[in-house]
């Protein structure tokens, strides 16, 4: 129509400023919620709000919500200013209803509930100055941009909010919590506060284009502001998860390198896997619903189970829609076995990428609880709960849990108790657990879905095939040569495919043995393929057929030593490692002639062990280390754990005994550095860390621990130390350590194991040394051998000239021994034994695992402190502006100029004629002051009015005499503390306009109560009466108010007295409001 006018560019860019906020809060807050916004009015959220103060009153939990009248004032004003961007739509409603429903969350918790209503009360001070640009900027829509900008910091306030009070198990995070989100809203009030400077400079500047620049710096600064919110939130995160992770004493390298490994298979041979995605059980399962919650994956040894796993856990996270954690049980790693350890990785996984519950969990655990099994269960309780639960946006959390039947069975029972709870916890927490096990011998109140790949063998083969086609694929030029054509490889692949029978690992031991064996001759290739035995373990027999042919007892007796150490390894063993452990089962002492076992040894047992990516060796899969235990055919082989045990502790007693004698100062150092440069002593870490472990399992199996050559070892290096030292104090050891009895023989050996296993249970590999005591050159305790080897192996990787080395043998000792010279001290961590390239590595790795609290402020340059108590002082002197604490004060009659008399009435006279009258009261007569007499101090009604003024009797006497004064107000000061109310004392009230400093003529309105004891001397009570303390009557007979953060509160005996100073008040505040200055 041509008499419209298009709105102006600032009207329509104030409305899609003022749509985007709109959206964003819509989006974070429930439908349900939010249905009536729409309808509710501000007088609707003033009556909430009484009405929340009288049930919390009712619970005796009374908080003084009138706080909020000014608030609702300032939004009354503003909502006029800017109703013409909300015309036509629902927008208007949102800046204030959600005060009703954030209010009434709350309402359940009442700290949080107090301090919200404190947070919503400061906005009040910036809305203040609308009521007088209500009417001057009307119809001004340039100045529009600038008033919108209330609206969306009202709306990020209000989100934020809303998102504290309704993430999961907030109260429970509360106290942790709210100092993250205070930092927020202390945010939000900034930007509130600048932009009101904006407004006020642009109503009264005459510059406009000033103005204008302002705006636009205004808007920089509060991006910026936001972008330093947010850094310094992840900061703080980052720190406090370090800080996590050191008390946990967990690292995930571990789990990290199995996954790598399991998915590079996956990768490598593609479609292998990608079957298991279209089940029926499996994409319920995946899928981010309520649906099969609980999914059980079995098969047999070889089947594929972890690759299967691994393949899951990274569909479900490029899915984005999942919280996905995961752990594998693995022989390899000994300490992903343990239960604890298994608890620790899940629930680091959980706590990363929520800075919340890392905030809790530092802030109420760290330093002050151990990570004790009970204690972790109940935080993994917490944290799926409260990840998995409401909220729009949440993410499912699927735990993987592969390779249960890998753990004790006391643990994999636990274990199984502890996931039926978490799905209990979490209506989003779904559980796959793999294994070998079928689920009846496990669960115990929910039943899981199941997916048996015994079921599957169409699927499985199919990707068999595949998995041989690629194989032989990579065979190729061999192939060509033997002149096997491509219908061959095709049918070879099917016929191992077929054969396997679901076994994956059989179609690779196949596999493998074709790539390693000689073949003249296409026919023979394909004769070898058809001719392998299919039962598993007949395939093991043939391959350690063809490793022990040939063989003499000598030779299969070190083939099974070799077997031993790898089946019982505390942890994996590198190959060096590996090489020295076995000289030490021979009688010959070690000098610098001696070299460590060929390295073609350890090959010879290929294909049943295979070298990892990490250097480290062990079985090709764990049913080998099952096979040599239970079903070899030969006896010489045959691994019995009990044997194998005395043998590998035995053999780390020689060790030791050797390098005692090695170090005690009979050798030089050149002899030292060449017997440590061929790799004689690579056993030293190992053998030094854990041959008290050895010796208290020996000890607790009756049958080996007499055997003779444990007696000879422990004597040996009971001599030694006899020599290197005197008798060992027994001070402060654990005398209770029954599996040691036989030990105390040899009572320096017993000493040296017990300050072992303390050492370890503490956490450290091996016990601390006197930090005073300076280089160690010569050893006086086991443990100082390898302080005094690992000295050995920095310095020489940092040579390269030695008189008695040649450049060869530098360069071999380190490729197999630099990347580890430098190992962190704590036995848990895997940095103990994969160590680091230089001391600066580890220096900065072991800072993490001590108990370290670091100041989270950003830019804090203190170092970490060794407590919380030092931590919480320091903050408290550096970072807290402190508020200086309210104090009684005394006013002095000589510096006031503000009569004290006796007259009745608490009113000044030029006051008198603004307060009204009540002709129908009488003055007190004597038969009036007849009350009970309280037992306690209670809130109850407090003075009556006379036609002079005020008089009152005394309501709380603890003399059975009534009290006769009646010249002024007899009153209760209450303040809270710790949400219980505590009295300050009786005493008596007036209400007074004063002067403010002596000779000036400017007044301000007060309330005092002075002592009834002594009324002159003690001042219970001296508040000026200001809008900000937010005055209110409650009950009929309470004036309550916030003074310094502490609510405050007088108790009055009749409900007409309270009302009479009520209106005093309000008169006081009705002035403010309109700018009027008390008489000069």
């Amino acid at each position: 129509m041509p008499g419209l006018k298009p709105p102006s560019p600032a009207l329509s860019s104030a409305r899609r400023a003022v749509e985007k906020a709109f959206k964003d809060l819509e989006s974070t807050i429930e439908p349900a919620e939010s249905r009536d916004f729409s309808s509710t009015t501000l007088d609707d959220v003033r009556k909430a709000a009484i009405e929340i103060e009288r049930q919390l009153a009712a619970r005796q939990s009374l908080r003084n919500t009138r706080r909020l009248d000014p608030l609702f004032k300032g939004l009354e004003h503003y909502a006029k200013v800017i109703e013409v961007l909300a015309n036509g739509t629902d927008y208007l409603p949102w800046i204030w209803a959600p005060i009703k429903l954030i209010l009434k969350i709350a309402a359940d918790y009442v700290e949080a509930f107090e301090r919200i209503i404190k947070a919503y009360a400061h906005i009040a001070d910036s809305l203040r100055r609308f009521q007088l640009l209500e009417r001057s900027f009307q119809g001004t829509p340039d100045i529009y941009p600038t008033f919108v900008v209330f609206y969306a910091d009202i709306l990020s306030f209000h989100k934020a909010a809303y998102r504290f009070v309704t993430r999961p198990c907030w109260k429970l995070l509360f106290l942790t919590a709210w100092g993250r989100f205070k930092r927020e809203f202390d945010d939000i009030l900034e930007n509130l506060n600048r932009h009101g400077k904006l407004i006020d400079k642009e109503a009264y500047a005459h510059n406009i284009v000033e103005a204008r620049q302002e705006r636009q710096s205004l808007e920089a600064w509060r991006t910026e502001s936001l972008a330093s919110l947010a850094q310094t939130q992840r900061e703080q995160t980052a720190r406090q998860l370090q800080g996590l992770t050191t008390w946990l004493r967990v690292d995930d390298s571990e789990q990290l390198s199995l996954l790598d490994g399991l998915t590079e298979v996956g990768a490598k041979h593609p479609g292998t896997v990608s079957w298991v995605l279209g089940k029926k059980q499996m994409s319920a399962w995946l899928r981010p619903t309520s649906e099969s919650q609980y999914l059980w994956l079995h098969g047999g040894p070889g089947t594929g189970k972890s690759v299967i796993s691994a393949r899951l856990i990274a569909f479900l996270a490029t899915s984005g829609k999942s919280l996905v954690v995961h752990h594998f049980c693995s022989y390899t790693y000994s300490s992903s076995t343990l239960y604890d350890q298994v608890l620790k990785s899940l629930l680091l996984q959980c706590l990363r990428g929520d800075a919340e519950l890392v905030n809790y969990i530092y802030e109420e655990y760290v330093g002050t609880k151990p990570a004790s099994p009970p204690v972790l269960e109940k935080l993994l309780e917490t944290v799926v709960e409260a990840l998995s639960s409401g909220g729009q946006g949440h993410k499912t959390i699927h735990i993987v849990l592969d390779g249960l039947e890998e753990l004790a069975h006391d643990s994999q029972e636990r274990l199984m108790r502890l996931l039926e709870r978490l799905m209990t916890a979490g209506a989003s927490c779904k559980v796959l657990v793999s294994s070998r096990d079928s689920p009846r011998a496990h669960v115990k109140k929910k039943k899981p879905s199941l997916l048996s790949l015994a079921d599957e063998k169409a699927a499985i083969t199919e990707a068999m095939t595949r998995f041989a086609a690629t194989e032989l694929e990579s065979m190729r030029e061999q192939l060509d040569q033997l002149r096997v054509l491509e219908e061959d490889r095709r049918q070879i692949a099917s016929g191992i495919s077929i054969r396997a029978d679901g076994m994956f690992l059989w179609a690779r031991l196949v596999l493998n043995f074709l790539t390693a064996n000689l073949f003249y001759s296409r026919e023979e290739f394909i004769r070898a393929a058809d001719t392998l035995p299919r039962e598993l373990s007949k395939f093991y027999e043939k391959l350690l057929a063809r490793i022990v042919e040939g063989l003499d007892s000598r030779s299969i007796l070190r083939l099974r030593l070799i077997f031993g150490w790898i089946s019982s390894a505390k942890r994996p063993f590198r190959k060096a490692e590996l090489q020295s452990a076995l000289l030490f089962h021979q009688d010959d002492s070690i000098d610098s002639n001696t070299a460590p076992v060929p390295a073609y040894v350890l090959d010879k047992c290929k294909p049943l062990i295979h070298q990892f990516r990490d250097h480290t060796l062990g079985f090709i899969h764990v049913s080998v280390k099952e096979y040599l235990e239970n079903h070899v055919w030969d006896k010489s082989i045959r691994l019995d754990p009990a044997q194998v045990l005395l043998e590998n502790g035995v053999a780390s007693l020689r060790c030791i005994h050797e390098a005692l004698r090695l170090f005690s100062g009979a050798f030089s150092e050149t002899t030292k550095e060449v017997q440590i440069a061929h790799g004689n002593w690579g056993f030293i870490p190992y053998a030094t860390e854990f041959w008290c472990v050895m010796l208290e399992e020996i000890f607790s199996t009756p049958v080996i621990a007499t055997d003779p050559r444990l007696s000879a070892a422990a004597e040996a290096v009971n001599a030694v130390l006899k020599e290197l030292r005197s008798t060992p104090s027994e001070k402060e050891l654990d005398q209770d350590r029954k599996p040691l009895e036989p030990l105390k023989q040899f009572a320096c050996l017993w000493h040296e194991a017990v300050i072992a296993l303390q050492a370890r249970e503490a956490g450290r590999s091996r016990p601390k040394d006197d930090e005073n005591q300076g280089p160690i050159h010569h050893p006086k305790h086991i443990h100082h051998v390898f302080t005094i080897y690992e000295a050995f192996v920095q310095r020489l990787t940092g040579t390269y000239e030695h008189e008695e080395l040649t450049h060869g043998e530098l360069s071999n000792f380190r490729d197999n021994f630099s990347v580890h010279a430098y190992t962190c001290g704590f036995w848990s961590c895997p940095h103990a034994w994969e160590g680091f390239k230089s001391r600066e590595e580890r220096f900065s790795h072991e800072s993490a695992h001590l108990p370290a609290f670091p100041c989270l402020e950003t830019g804090c340059q203190y170092p970490p402190f060794g407590s919380k108590a030092g931590l919480r002082k320091h903050h408290n002197a550096v970072h807290v502006q402190q508020k200086p604490t309210p104090k009684l004060r005394r006013i002095n009659p000589q510096k006031r100029s503000r009569s004290i008399s006796p007259t009745p009435s608490i009113f000044s006279p030029f006051y008198e004629d603004l307060l009204p009258h009540s002709p129908g009261l009488r003055p007190l007569s004597l038969e009036d002051v007849k009350y009970p007499i309280p037992t306690r101090y209670d809130i109850l009604p407090l003075a009556h009015i006379g036609e002079a003024g005020m008089q009152a009797k005394s309501a709380i006497s603890m003399s059975p005499e009534p009290d006769r004064t009646i010249g002024r107000m007899r009153v209760t000061v209450y303040e809270l503390r710790n949400n219980d109310w505590f009295s300050r004392g009786v005493g008596f009230c007036t209400a007074d306009v004063v002067t403010i400093e002596a000779g000036s003529e400017r007044r301000e309105a007060r309330i005092t109560v002075k002592a009834e004891d002594s009324p002159f001397e003690k001042l219970l009570l001296d508040t000026a009466i200001v809008t900000e303390h937010g005055f209110h009557k409650q009950q009929d007979s309470l004036i309550v108010w916030t003074e310094n953060d502490v609510d405050m509160a007088l108790s009055f005996q009749q409900a007409d007295c309270c009302q009479e100073v009520w209106e005093f008040i309000d008169k006081i505040h009705e002035n403010i409001l309109r700018n009027t200055v008390f008489p000069r």
